[in-house]
């Protein structure tokens, strides 16, 4: 624990001597150069996901950090991206439209196809499956750490559409 704190108040320090202009500049990831800003995400990514694991083991309601929630929001997108898990048995599209309303809004669809995902607005076309919560459950479903379907979840979600597509989600997205 020690060897933990020690390292996060050096991290602290480190971020605390980030001048505005430095946020863009790149740094090293495992997965390619990405910038200071991006860096930092993650890391609040990390920490909140994880920390929600160790905590939610002991109280079942805990939530994920507000003040995480917009950072891991806004990195949605890389981590389905990353999480993806081609099925080629599928040859039909399957529309998954997520509904979240808050400080940090979801409204869009993701598009499933056998080989690649697409994330577009909420357009005119009908969703297979349709979800409704908040931004917390959002991401903790999109993280995989919620199934859609579980009966431990089902009051978190409201489930429009495909009960079978909708249990299908996770089967999509593994993590990495």
């Amino acid at each position: 624990m020690t060897s933990y704190l020690t390292g996060y108040d050096q991290l602290d320090q480190v971020l605390q001597g980030i001048r505005p202009q430095d946020w863009d500049l790149p740094c090293f990831h495992r997965r390619g150069d990405v910038t200071i800003r991006d860096m930092v995400a993650r890391r609040v990514q990390e920490l909140a996901i994880h920390g929600w694991e160790i905590r939610s083991a002991f109280d079942p309601g805990h939530q994920l950090s507000e003040s995480a929630v917009p950072v891991i929001v806004s990195l949605a997108h890389l981590w389905l991206a990353n999480a993806f898990c081609p099925n080629a048995h599928r040859v039909t599209p399957v529309r998954y439209r997520f509904e979240i309303p808050g400080v940090s809004p979801v409204q869009e669809d993701l598009v499933v196809y056998p080989d690649r995902i697409e994330i577009e607005k909420i357009g005119d076309r009908p969703a297979n499956v349709t979800v409704k919560g908040s931004a917390n459950d959002y991401l903790l479903l999109i993280y995989g750490r919620l199934k859609i379907t579980d009966p431990e979840t089902t009051d978190r979600f409201e489930i429009d559409g495909s009960r079978e597509q909708a249990e299908l989600f996770s089967t999509w997205f593994q993590g990495v």
